[in-house]
């Protein structure tokens, strides 16, 4: 049988010896295997060849009938990547995987036959093992109305089976070279906060169909090094989310920005902290949303709460939410009350 029309690619930086051979590993040994596999090397260039656990996955490859490149980027970040990808593709479809992502043996398979001639892409679940959830709500589909508020559908595991249509997709899929046309936004910082929501949603507003599969699962062993997490500048993400709420507007969504609070402490700070709710609902209203660890000392205030293993995976860093580091960093002397307040109001 040969190898599935189909381009696979990975965007790396500076993660050589941690999951990178992982996620390379699991595309070799797909069920249904690409045609080709490229690596984009954005951090400080290795020669793969020279180390005998990536010489041995080279020769797999070879073994597999994989053509594969390896590609040196211009270390502007990921996205310029995806777009070299598009612009490289000789393939009908291209599947973009993480470089901490490794893809359980049957993803690609299932998600070329997820496919019809509407489809402009097709994603799995996307799980973190150590943060793994069930979903019953069939209602969970990605619509950009509630990429603020809701669960992302990727994230968790579900009991329905069927493949349902998104407005979005995140992290690792397969498209359509030719759905692809738009292209990725370009004027995003290194990081590349919101690539895929802003590539994605373009595509479903050019009128193609983008699918979620549930059935299938690739794992994100979310690598603390390396990667988007090689750059400390906030600033990145401030300006990347600031282009993607302009986009929001100019898309005329509905979609609101929450404002997180994470209590992931004692039950006396909870008390504490409750002191200075009714100044965070009169200034952020009905997009206040709070974590807690103590969820019944807020059960008569009017506010959205949510458990702890749900800000685990709706938020991007949660550790940039603990009290206590935040009091660590500043050599905090004062109460925790002023602590607080200096981080939420």
């Amino acid at each position: 049988m040969d190898n599935a029309d189909v381009t696979a690619y990975i965007s790396t930086k500076d993660r050589y010896f941690t999951t990178l051979p992982l996620a390379i590993s699991s595309i070799a040994t797909q069920t249904v295997k690409p045609k080709k596999f490229i690596l984009f090397e954005d951090g400080e260039p290795v020669d793969i060849r020279t180390n005998s656990v990536y010489l041995h996955l080279l020769h797999l490859l070879d073994d597999k009938k994989i053509a594969w490149e390896v590609v040196f980027g211009a270390q502007k970040g990921q996205v310029h990547n995806h777009q070299l990808a598009i612009d490289m593709c000789e393939t009908e479809w291209l599947w973009r995987i993480d470089d901490d992502n490794i893809a359980e043996s049957n993803v690609l398979e299932k998600l070329l036959e997820s496919a019809d001639d509407k489809t402009g892409a097709v994603a799995g679940l996307v799980i973190d093992p150590t943060h793994m959830r069930v979903n019953s709500d069939s209602s969970l589909t990605n619509t950009i109305s509630t990429i603020y508020s809701g669960m992302n559908a990727q994230w968790v595991k579900h009991t329905r089976t069927d493949v349902f249509k998104a407005e979005h997709l995140y992290s690792t899929f397969i498209y359509r070279k030719r759905a692809s046309s738009h292209g990725y936004c370009l004027s995003l910082s290194p990081v590349g906060h919101r690539e895929e929501t802003l590539f994605s949603h373009s595509m479903f507003r050019s009128g193609w169909d983008l699918k979620i599969n549930p059935n299938v699962i690739t794992w994100h062993l979310r690598e603390p090094t390396g990667g988007i997490r090689s750059y400390t500048d906030k600033s990145f993400w401030d300006s990347d989310e600031e282009i993607f709420k302009n986009k929001l507007a100019e898309w005329n969504s509905n979609a609101k920005e929450k404002f997180y609070i994470v209590l992931n402490n004692g039950r006396g700070d909870h008390f504490v902290f409750r002191t200075i709710l009714p100044e965070l609902k009169k200034k952020h209203g009905d997009n206040l949303v709070i974590a807690a660890c103590y969820p019944d000392i807020f059960a008569k205030d009017d506010v959205k709460l949510i458990s702890i293993a749900d800000a685990q995976v709706l938020v991007n860093d949660i550790e940039k939410y603990n009290i206590y580091k935040y009091c660590g960093e500043r050599q905090w002397d004062r109460p925790i009350l002023e602590a607080f307040k200096e981080r939420y109001l």
